[in-house]
């Protein structure tokens, strides 16, 4: 045979494996792959992102973006199992076999993880070797019994109906009504004469913890708020519509009822206040959770995408990953992954560390770190002041901050802690009396950054002299309770207690040239923002609202209707059970003193700020350790640092601690925060404790651990030094 003869055969031979395998593992794969992917992969995720929506809204995802999300998660694991056993069947036949075999066996195992995962079985190793089993016995049935094969091919056909099930969650997205703004009757061309117009809505934010004593705004807790109160109309009776971010910040920018199943899409709400103002004022808006403002009419900081951005799409299927790990594992390798229960987004940056040495680092971190971070969202507060104050004629300001909403993890002055562990587990209130003194005080020390944020957008709108000619409203979209037995969010119409705390929310409202403030209780809710804004401004749009003119009326229902995402109820809730609220909230933390008191709790509350002096018995403490000992050393103060506030440690003891014992942390021998775990505890003791963050000024810092061993302050014990 001669050499071209050889080559010949060679090419002929190679062809023909190059098409047996094509066949194989393309044409007669395909099904396979499809149908357990589609069961394993596709289905949970589409099914999952297609009843939550506004994650699409949220991370300003295009409709091109979308669509690429669902071709990945139907299609790209099925293209990735025919090429590798392609390439596979290229190299040797019975290479290509077990490829398919293995794959085969990695879609079972996935389809059992997630319904063990939805089963509620947590013990990894039970659901591992279950998966691996359950792979395996698929792999044997599919090459031993020509029906298993058969059944498994025909779960193809699952594929175009789980994908047509998304499309039509979703037809809102993929296919949105490209009107460009609703039309009114208003016949301005301009904003000359008009007020400047700033409306910032705050998140899960309930009133309750705003109040002192007397029922007013805390002045030492949240000295701006408190001015507020004082140089505006306090609204002290105001209520959300709804404790679902996605049904109530659209209420509020449309004054429309929610209803079930709307989206917060401009193609689904065109009447609302940006497409209201557009024709009068420019629009500077920062809406991160919902899309009402179409991208080209508003100068948002975050716009809805229209287009195709690589950058924003990998951030999202980084996400996508998150959840879908969350979706199939067990709880104990859940809890490694970043939380996708405090957001809408950004659950891969979510352990990002907001601190750094310098303002442009640290500002580049924030942005990373997206929605999620507290400091960030009062950057762009402080954007958007920016922006008022260098205005030449009236502008709209419109701003949703997800402030102080999770994650809790900003202090008063702007910096930020790191956390380990979700704010409220399973967002189930714990029966814990000490784990729900944690949430509270971290919950409090976030509002303070919040003040802080609005105190200086108040005073750089006066130093600018645009504070007195503005309409300036603040208001929030909902509360949080904190009630054992339910969620932080959940409505429980049934319950005065719980109804009250999510749904009474602050809301002051300051009218062009106000020169007083006052506190009113007449029974107004946020759907009243939107049209007491067009009649300030005198701008007629000729729309039907659910909300009225608050500016001249006052008006005195006895009953407000209130929804859920799970239903419908009434809020007759008299202005009494908001006092009382406050006052159960302050045997959890007490609203006496400014921030630096929210870390004052328990039987040693009073010794906080105090210099401790020390006797030499026994502390009963054998040893003990913390996770952020290291964080105290070079302490920062620039904006954006991170600093050791949330304190999680063990505390190993050589006898049995009194019943009224409690630990007293301190810094650099002054008293910071309390340890309540140990009372009547004997052995190793797991703690959990909220410091003064006052007291982590710049530079390295000694802790120590003082044990008020009677409960009484008059037998205070020197404990160890703190294992390194």
């Amino acid at each position: 045979m001669t050499t071209q003869s050889k080559y010949l055969s060679f090419a002929v031979l190679s062809w023909r494996r190059v098409r047996e395998a094509c066949r194989e593992s393309f044409w007669r794969a395909i099904p396979l792959y499809l149908g357990l992917s589609t069961i394993a992969i596709a289905q949970p995720m589409l099914d999952l992102y297609g009843k939550n929506l506004p994650v699409f809204s949220s991370a300003k995802v295009s409709r091109y973006e979308i669509s690429v999300f669902a071709f990945i998660f139907v299609v790209f694991p099925v293209l990735v199992a025919c090429l590798l056993e392609f390439i596979g069947r290229i190299i040797h036949h019975q290479l290509g076999l077990w490829i398919r075999r293995l794959i085969l066996g990695i879609f079972g195992a996935i389809f059992l993880l997630t319904v063990l995962r939805q089963s509620g079985v947590d013990n990894p190793v039970l659901v591992f070797t279950a998966a691996l089993l359950s792979g395996g016995g698929l792999v044997w049935l599919i090459t031993s019994k020509k029906w298993a094969k058969t059944f498994v091919a025909y779960l193809a056909f699952v594929a175009p109906l789980v994908t047509g099930v998304f499309v039509y969650n979703t037809q809102d997205l993929l296919f949105p009504n490209t009107l460009p703004i609703a039309s009114t009757k208003s016949t301005d061309v301009g904003s000359s004469g008009k007020p400047p117009v700033v409306l910032i809505v705050i998140d899960e934010a309930p009133l309750f913890s705003l109040l002192d004593a007397e029922g007013e705004i805390n002045k030492e807790r949240f000295p701006h708020l408190a001015q507020l109160s004082e140089e505006t109309t306090w609204h002290r009776n105001a209520i959300a519509v709804s404790n679902w971010t996605a049904q109530a910040v659209p209420a509020i920018f449309t004054s429309l009822f929610p209803k079930q199943g709307d989206l917060p899409l401009s193609s689904v709400h065109p009447k609302n206040i940006f497409t209201a103002l557009a024709s009068t004022y420019p629009l500077n808006v920062y809406e991160p959770i919902t899309s009402l403002c179409p991208s080209y009419l508003c100068k948002s900081v975050v716009p809805i995408g229209e287009r195709w951005n690589t950058a924003r799409f990998r951030n999202f299927m980084r996400d996508a990953l998150v959840v879908f790990g969350h979706r199939i594992l067990p709880e104990s390798l859940r809890n490694n992954l970043p939380r996708i229960d405090e957001g809408w987004g950004g659950f891969a940056e979510n352990n990002s560390d907001e601190s750094a040495n310098n303002e442009v680092e640290r500002m580049s971190r924030l942005r990373a770190f997206g929605v999620l971070g507290p400091v960030y969202q009062t950057n762009m507060l402080s954007e958007l002041t920016m922006q008022m104050t260098a205005a030449t004629t009236p502008e709209a300001y419109i701003a949703h901050l997800l402030v102080p909403h999770r994650p809790w993890r900003g202090t008063p002055d702007e910096r930020v802690y790191r956390i380990y562990s979700p704010d409220v587990p399973q967002d189930m209130v714990p029966d814990d009396l000490d784990q729900r003194r944690t949430i509270y005080q971290r919950y409090l020390l976030q509002m303070g950054l919040l003040d802080t944020a609005l105190g200086k957008m108040i005073s750089d709108m006066k130093q600018a002299n645009v504070w007195d000619d503005s309409l300036v409203i603040l208001a929030a979209d909902h509360g949080l309770t904190l009630e054992t037995g339910t969620k932080v969010r959940e409505a429980v119409f049934e319950s005065n207690e719980i109804t009250d705390d999510l749904y009474r929310v602050p809301m002051f409202i300051k009218l062009p040239k106000q020169k007083s403030g006052g506190t009113t209780n007449c029974t107004v809710s946020v759907l009243d923002i939107l049209p007491t804004v067009l009649s300030v401004t005198n701008i007629d749009t000729g729309w039907t609202f659910d909300g009225r003119d608050v500016s001249t009326n006052c008006p005195n229902d006895m009953n407000r209707k209130i929804t859920s995402p799970s239903g419908a109820g009434i809020f007759a809730n008299s202005i009494d059970v908001l006092f009382a609220r406050s006052t159960k909230y302050d045997a959890l933390v007490s609203r006496l003193g400014g921030t630096d008191r929210i870390a004052a709790v328990g039987r040693s509350a009073a010794l906080i700020g105090q210099m401790l002096e020390t006797n030499s018995s026994d502390s009963g403490v054998a040893s003990w350790s913390i996770v952020e000992l290291p964080q105290f050393t070079n302490v920062l103060t620039q904006r954006g640092a991170r600093i050791p506030v949330q304190l999680k440690g063990v505390m190993r003891l050589s006898r049995q601690m009194p019943a009224n014992a409690e630990g007293i942390i301190t810094v650099n021998g002054v008293a910071a925060g309390v340890i309540s775990e140990i009372a009547g505890a004997v052995g190793e003791v797991d703690f959990d404790v909220i410091i003064n963050y006052q007291l982590l000024t710049q530079g390295t810092h000694e802790v120590g651990l003082v044990i008020n061993f009677d409960g009484n302050s008059k037998d205070l014990r020197a404990g160890p030094k703190p294992l390194k």
